[in-house]
C-alpha cells in the first residue's frame, strides 16, 4: 500500500516509477518446471549438440519474443501488469497472472497467435538471461522496466522478453489456463435472490433459440416488473440482456437449455400463483465479455419556493437571467452582492446557477417569456416579499457504475466528505481525506479509485433515496458497524466528463504532517535516496536501533495504525 504511513515508503518509490502490477510470490507445484529447468544443467552437459536440441523441443512447444511499448507506457502511465511465479533458482520465473490492464494484456490483444499464457516462462529481458537465478532475475525485470519507462541512456522503447511454453503430458489447458479463459470470457458471474413482489411479472424475454451449449440467455428486460425493481434496488448486481442463466433454484444448465429454460418459467407461473415465497427466483448468472453494461441517464429535480426581501426599490439584485428564450427564466450567474448575502443566510432556499423561475408571487410562467420576465423584475423592484416558484434539474450521464470494498479498521477514518446541499440530488464525493480508509484504497485498487465527483448510490444494504443529507449520516454510521465484519461496500456511479483515456488518475501524491521525537540522526531509522533529479524520498526503513529499542518512525507508525 503507497503513501499510507512512513513504513512503505519504498515502495512509494517503486510506484513513482510504474512498478505497481507486477508482483512476485513462491509458487507450489511446478515439480514438472523444475524437471525442465534442470535441461540446461547436469542432464544436458553430457548430450551431443543434436540431442540437446531434440531434448529442447520435447520440453518446450512454444518460443518467441514479445516486445512492450515503453512510449505508450510512459504516455498513459501503465505498468506491465503480470503476477510471476518465483518457485527456486533452478526454475525460470513464470506467469501466474495477467492483469486486465496492462502492457501485457495490450499485447495479447494485438497478438493472440503470440499471446503470452499462464505457466509461460521468461528467459531473458533485452539481453539479459536467467542463469538459474530467477529472484534475482524478476529484480533485473523491474530494474529495466523502470529504466525504460524513465527514458534513460541507453535505454530502448521497447522492453523485450523472450518467453518459453513448456510442453505438457497432456496437451489440455491447466485448470489454472480453463481459469483465466473462463476469466476473460465471463468477467462477471454472480448469483442473485429476485424477491417475490404481488400482482408483478417476472419481466424479461428469455431466449433459448441457440442449440443447447448455449445457456438460456435474457433476451431483454422490461422497465416494470421484477426484475426491473431487482435492478433498482441492486444496482451492483445489475442483470442486463445478454447475461445466461446457467442455474435456477437449485436446477443446474446441463447442456439442456430449452427444457432448463421450460423448468424456469415452470417455477416462475408456480411462484406467482401460490405467492408462498419470498423468493420469485434464485439465479446463477454469467456474463459474456460482449455484454455491455450501460447505465441510463439520470434527471434528478427540484420544485422548491424561495421568498425574497425587498430590494429598496433596485434591480441590481446580483444576479444574471436569461429571459430571452423560450425556456423558462433561468439564473446565469450570481455575482457577490445582495443574492449571495441572501443564500448565505437561508441555506435551505438558496438559488443556483442554473435554477429555472416557474412563478414569481401570483404571476405563472405560461411560455410567455415577453411578458413573465418583466413582471418578476417588477415584483422585486416593488413588493415587500417575492415569493419564487424555483425548479432545480440536472440530468446526469454516467460513464460507469462499480462496486467498492472498502476496508473497515479500528482506528481508521472512512475519509469521504460528501456534498448534500440538495436531498434530491445524488450524494456527491466532494474531497477524500489522506492516510483515510478511502485514500487507502485508491492507492491499493487504482483501477477501482473513488475520486471527488463521483456519486455515491448504495452503502451495504442502504440505498440512496433522494435524502442525500440523511444518506451521507449513514455512509459514517454504516463504516463503524463494517467495522465487525472488516468490510464496507459501496456502490458509484461516475458522471461522464470526470476522466478521459489520456488523463490517467492512478498515482497521487499526499502531503502530511509528521512530528518525529528524534535523540540524533542515527535514532530516525532510515535511508534517503539523494540521486537523480526527481525529490528526494525514503529508500529503506528499520524498525529498531543498534540496542534493540525502537526507531523514531517505527514508535510513530505503531502509534498512528500504521503498524510496520
Amino acid at each position: 500500500m503507497v503513501g499510507r504511513c512512513l513504513a512503505l515508503a519504498t515502495l512509494v518509490a517503486l510506484v513513482g516509477l510504474g512498478v505497481q502490477g507486477m508482483q512476485f510470490h513462491a509458487a507450489q507445484g511446478h515439480e514438472a518446471l523444475a524437471e525442465r529447468g534442470g535441461l540446461a544443467s547436469e542432464a544436458t552437459q553430457h548430450l551431443t549438440p543434436e540431442e540437446r536440441k531434440f531434448a529442447h523441443e520435447q520440453a518446450f512447444e512454444k518460443e518467441f519474443t514479445v516486445e512492450l511499448d515503453m512510449t505508450t507506457a510512459r504516455e498513459k502511465d501503465l505498468h506491465i501488469g503480470v503476477e510471476l511465479d518465483t518457485d527456486t533458482d533452478f526454475t525460470p520465473v513464470s506467469v501466474s497472472k495477467i492483469r486486465k490492464s496492462g502492457l501485457l494484456e495490450l499485447w495479447n490483444r494485438a497478438h493472440p497467435d503470440d499471446a503470452v499464457l499462464l505457466g509461460d516462462t521468461i528467459t531473458k529481458v533485452n539481453d539479459i538471461l536467467w542463469h538459474h537465478n530467477s529472484k534475482t532475475f524478476v529484480e533485473r525485470i523491474k530494474g529495466q522496466f523502470k529504466a525504460s519507462k524513465k527514458g534513460l541512456e541507453g535505454t530502448s522503447d521497447l522492453l523485450k522478453l523472450f518467453i518459453q511454453r513448456p510442453r505438457r503430458k497432456n496437451e489440455g489447458r491447466t485448470q489454472a489456463q480453463r481459469d483465466d479463459l473462463y476469466r476473460k470470457q465471463y468477467p462477471k458471474d454472480f448469483s442473485v435472490d429476485i424477491p417475490f413482489v404481488p400482482n408483478q411479472s417476472m419481466g424479461w424475454v428469455l431466449n433459448s433459440t441457440a442449440d443447447d451449449w448455449v445457456p438460456p440467455v435474457i433476451e431483454s428486460v422490461s422497465s416494470t416488473g421484477m426484475l426491473a425493481l431487482f435492478n433498482q434496488e441492486h444496482p451492483e448486481f445489475r442483470i442486463y440482456p445478454g447475461d445466461e442463466i446457467v442455474m435456477s433454484n437449485g436446477i443446474q444448465w446441463h447442456h439442456n437449455t430449452k427444457v432448463f429454460k421450460n423448468r424456469i418459467e415452470t417455477m416462475m407461473r408456480r411462484t406467482i400463483a401460490e405467492a408462498n415465497s419470498t423468493v420469485a427466483m434464485s439465479l446463477h448468472v454469467q456474463r459474456p465479455k460482449a455484454v455491455v453494461e450501460v447505465l441510463e441517464s439520470k434527471t434528478f429535480e427540484k420544485m422548491f419556493d424561495a421568498t425574497l426581501p425587498y430590494s429598496g426599490g433596485s434591480t441590481d439584485f446580483g444576479w444574471k437571467l436569461q429571459m430571452n428564450t423560450s425556456d423558462p427564466v433561468n439564473i446565469t450567474y450570481i455575482l457577490f452582492g445582495f443574492l449571495s448575502h441572501w443564500n448565505e443566510a437561508n441555506p435551505t432556499q438558496r438559488l443556483a446557477v442554473g435554477d429555472r423561475i416557474l412563478k414569481a408571487n401570483r404571476a405563472n410562467w405560461h411560455h410567455n417569456k415577453s411578458s413573465f420576465g418583466p413582471r418578476l423584475l417588477n415584483f422585486l423592484r416593488t413588493s415587500p416579499n417575492t415569493t419564487l416558484r424555483v425548479q432545480r434539474k440536472a440530468e446526469v450521464k454516467y460513464a460507469k457504475g462499480w462496486a467498492v470494498e472498502i476496508p473497515a479498521r479500528e482506528g481508521q477514518l472512512l475519509g469521504l466528505h460528501m456534498s448534500v446541499n440538495d436531498d434530491e440530488f445524488p450524494a456527491t464525493v466532494s474531497t477524500i481525506k489522506p492516510l483515510s480508509a478511502v485514500s487507502i484504497f485508491n492507492e491499493d485498487n487504482p483501477d477501482f479509485e473513488v475520486k471527488p465527483g463521483d456519486h455515491i448510490f448504495k452503502v451495504n444494504d442502504v440505498l440512496w433515496r433522494s435524502n442525500s443529507r440523511e444518506f451521507a449520516q449513514r455512509l459514517e454510521q454504516q463504516f463503524t458497524k463494517s467495522k465487525r465484519t472488516g468490510v464496507m461496500r459501496l456502490w458509484v456511479q461516475r458522471p461522464e466528463g470526470l476522466e478521459t483515456e489520456d488523463e490517467p488518475i492512478h498515482h497521487r501524491y499526499y502531503e502530511y504532517s509528521v512530528e518525529l521525537n528524534i535523540s540524533s540522526p542515527q535514532t530516525v531509522g532510515w535511508k534517503l535516496n539523494t540521486t537523480g533529479e526527481g525529490p528526494v524520498f525514503i529508500s529503506e526503513l528499520s524498525v529498531v536501533k543498534a540496542n534493540g529499542t525502537a526507531t523514531s518512525i517505527s514508535s510513530w507508525n505503531q502509534k498512528n495504525g500504521c503498524g510496520f
